[in-house]
């Protein structure tokens, strides 16, 4: 295996204003990758990994001599899991976190012994610094949401696509119709009641937004069915 790393950002700290959050050690020492043997028990990480075997599955996805990009990687854990034995030809990561794509992936990846080639970089994904290469297969694993300019990613995507590109983008928040119930009727208390002058910032009926608001300390936006579907 041999393990290139690259920092496009070169040390500059991005406009987005969950870089802080990404970016601090002391809050990215308290969360579950940084324990690898504690991931593979982990239920909501399985669930996703389950899916995204049962797509490889379905859709015939041939991973081998393929050059891959995963696009908000994190750790890499998913991707090292999952191509350890599929012998692709490439792996070429980028996310946010630089502690997490330069620190935890290269452990993640000698963890499950890959074998095949790595880029590890920290970058922006809608701001590829990549000119003249297509990718085979390109993934979105638990990071979609967490972009803030989702056109824009998606016409990075496209730029680095052939003719006969996989896309999978997978692991995006899941918000059941209980959930919804539960927080549609508190919005309607806040109202009536106008609690804490609650109708001066929210309209009613409310939408989506307003009962899942974006969370700017990580960059969460819990986008609709007919956002995504757009």
């Amino acid at each position: 295996m041999k393990i290139k790393i690259e920092d496009w950002l070169n040390g500059s700290k991005n406009a987005q204003s969950s870089y802080a959050y990404w970016n601090d050690i002391s809050i990215e020492k308290g969360k579950i990758f940084n324990y690898i043997e504690q991931l593979e028990t982990d239920k909501h990480l399985n669930d996703i990994y389950s899916q995204i075997i049962e797509i490889e599955t379905k859709h015939s996805i041939d991973i081998k001599n393929k050059k891959i990009l995963s696009l908000g990687c994190g750790t890499c854990w998913f991707e090292a899991r999952w191509l350890r034995d599929k012998h692709p030809q490439k792996l070429t990561a980028v996310d946010f976190s630089k502690h997490r794509v330069h620190d935890l992936a290269i452990e993640t990846l000698k963890y499950f012994k890959v074998n095949y080639n790595v880029n590890l970089v920290r970058g922006d994904v809608t701001d590829i610094k990549i000119k003249n290469e297509k990718f085979d297969l390109i993934l979105m694993i638990n990071s979609f949401h967490n972009i803030s300019e989702p056109v824009k990613l998606i016409e990075e995507i496209r730029r680095l696509s052939n003719y006969n590109t996989r896309i999978i983008i997978i692991g995006e928040p899941y918000h059941s119709s209980l959930e919804y119930l539960i927080r549609y009727t508190k919005f309607c208390i806040k109202w009536l009641i106008n609690y804490k002058h609650f109708r001066s910032d929210n309209t009613f009926p409310p939408v989506h937004k307003n009962l899942f608001k974006k969370n700017t300390t990580i960059g969460d936006t819990h986008y609709n069915k007919k956002e995504y579907n757009n």
